[in-house]
């Protein structure tokens, strides 16, 4: 019977020669099925998931230990939640993206020349630096997934001649270096001639 379900029957029944004869079967109403949608989401109000969820109208269902891969769920998201007969239920579960392991490995042609481990959020740009040398080959930025990456294979190519001297940080150190000398020597060299026109002037008094 629609919206009813049977508590109690008997299993089978012997007809007789009465009439009007009834069989008495108890029921109880259907609880009412409801459904909801759990909807992960960021501080910035980026949704980063959605999970269905359903229960009897009426019903309190325990949130507790409700999460999405690759993010926290904050300390402020609702820890239970009772369905109603509205369509449409969305519960918002605050979520904050966790930081995730990955080793970046960079390779010049099949040889391994560096490799880093980096701690990249979910969601945020893995940071790809060429090793001292090198220079990345064109390569789009990539970005955590929720699932994490593990590892990343990035290519880059030797430099070589100048190119490879300015992109050292050495090297730039050492020009710095020579043009404070330098720049120190010039203003010697200006303090000195200014203090010898002032001994010359006050001879020429005398």
């Amino acid at each position: 019977m629609s919206g009813y379900k049977t508590t109690s029957r008997p299993t089978s029944y012997t007809f007789t020669a009465v009439a009007n004869q009834t069989v008495t079967i108890h029921v109880t109403k259907a609880p009412t099925i409801a459904r909801a949608t759990l909807v992960y989401t960021t501080k910035r109000g980026l949704v980063v998931a959605t999970e269905p969820i359903n229960g009897a109208v009426g019903q309190s269902i325990d949130l507790t230990h409700a999460s999405t891969v690759g993010y926290q769920t904050a300390s402020t998201a609702p820890t239970t939640y009772r369905f109603t007969q509205a369509t449409n239920q969305r519960v918002t579960m605050p979520v904050s993206p966790t930081a995730q392991g990955i080793t970046v490995s960079y390779y010049s042609g099949n040889k391994r020349v560096s490799r880093a481990f980096e701690l990249v959020k979910t969601g945020e740009t893995i940071p790809v630096k060429a090793p001292l040398g090198y220079r990345l080959v064109k390569q789009a930025q990539r970005t955590m997934p929720a699932k994490g990456l593990g590892q990343l294979r990035v290519a880059v190519t030797q430099q070589t001649g100048w190119a490879r001297l300015s992109a050292s940080s050495l090297f730039w150190s050492l020009v710095v270096a020579i043009g404070l000398i330098l720049w120190d020597q010039i203003a010697g060299y200006r303090e000195f001639k200014a203090k010898s026109k002032s001994k010359s002037k006050e001879s020429e008094m005398k």
